[in-house]
C-alpha cells in the first residue's frame, strides 16, 4: 500500500520544483517525488542513501544561484 503524504508538502514540493529550486533527499525521498509526480532525474535534483551524498550530487553552481534554469526548456 503506497505511503499517504501530506498534501501540504506535495504542494510545496511542486512549486520549489517549478521555481527551479535544487533537491537533495535520502532515505526514501524518490516516494514522495513520486507522489508529486516530479521528475528526479532532472537537473539539480539528487537522492542518496545518505545526507552527505545526496548534497554532494547537487552541483555547487547550483546551489550558489538557487535556481536550477536548466530543468525546464525554454520559452518559445
Amino acid at each position: 500500500m503506497p505511503q499517504a503524504h501530506d498534501p501540504r508538502v506535495l504542494l510545496l514540493l511542486t512549486e520549489a520544483y517549478r521555481h527551479g529550486k535544487p533537491f537533495g533527499g535520502r532515505n526514501g525521498a524518490d516516494g514522495l517525488f513520486a507522489a508529486a509526480a516530479l521528475d528526479t532525474s532532472a537537473p539539480a535534483i539528487a537522492l542518496a542513501d545518505d545526507a552527505t551524498d545526496a548534497l554532494d550530487a547537487v552541483p555547487a553552481a547550483v546551489l550558489a544561484r538557487h535556481r536550477a534554469g536548466d530543468r525546464f526548456p525554454p520559452a518559445a
